[in-house]
């Protein structure tokens, strides 16, 4: 008897190890095609950010700043977000233009300021390529790489968007004012991912006039009184 019921004990026990040792599907490769930009630079801020975009068209951004005054460093950044269909066709054409990141990009032929290690990865399923350059003349590459880093401007806009709305309102407009710059200029991709926090802006009657109406034209919703309701507010 007492063998039987150490024997059930040790197969329940077994068991248990075994589905502790399967791997995390969290750390699986994506089962959609995913195109991901990596930036690290020591110099920058932030010093390292990811961007990854599915051809489902969901995406998520995530960055590690430099080091805040007095040597502190800051938190980690994070969003999810849905991607433009406009990215989406960008982004995959382009990957598919540079053969899916299959070899080596990186400008060898002369001297070029270095402005970060920047690292292309394409996967879908079992497959999976990548480059590591600084610079690349391959055009396909190099317009990855400008628009990924567009797509980083604006999702730090959006952490700076947050901490002034928080603790310096009055701040507020000379972002806001910049974005609407670049915006206007093509350089500000995926704003619509900072719907949240310009909602908040625009909505929000202890914020100045002009801020608010800012807000509301980066959402593209009125050009009206800032008083216009946004969500029914």
């Amino acid at each position: 008897m007492i063998r039987l019921v150490f024997a059930a004990i040790l197969a329940f026990t077994t068991h248990g190890f075994g589905q502790m040792a399967e791997p995390n599907p969290l750390n699986a490769p994506p089962a959609v095609p995913t195109v991901t930009f990596t930036l690290n630079w020591k110099l920058g801020d932030p010093s390292w950010y990811s961007v990854a975009i599915r051809s489902t068209g969901t995406a998520s951004y995530r960055s590690e700043p430099g080091q805040m005054p007095g040597g502190l460093p800051s938190d980690p950044y994070m969003v999810e977000f849905t991607a433009s269909e406009e990215t989406r066709t960008k982004v995959f054409e382009l990957a598919e233009q540079a053969d899916y990141f299959q070899g080596d990009f990186d400008y060898k032929k002369g001297r070029i300021a270095h402005t970060g290690d920047k690292t292309l990865l394409y996967q879908d399923g079992s497959k999976r390529f990548q480059t590591t350059f600084n610079w690349s003349q391959n055009q396909a590459i190099q317009r990855l790489a400008d628009y990924f880093q567009g797509i980083s401007i604006t999702m730090e806009f959006g952490r700076k968007l947050d901490h002034l709305y928080r603790f310096e309102k009055l701040g507020l407009d000379r972002d806001l004012k910049r974005m609407e710059e670049l915006k206007r200029s093509n350089q500000l991709p995926e704003v619509q991912a900072l719907e949240p926090i310009l909602k908040k802006i625009a909505n929000d009657r202890s914020v100045v006039n002009v801020a608010r109406q800012r807000a509301l034209r980066l959402m593209g919703q009125s050009d009206g009184p800032a008083r216009s309701v946004v969500n029914g507010r």
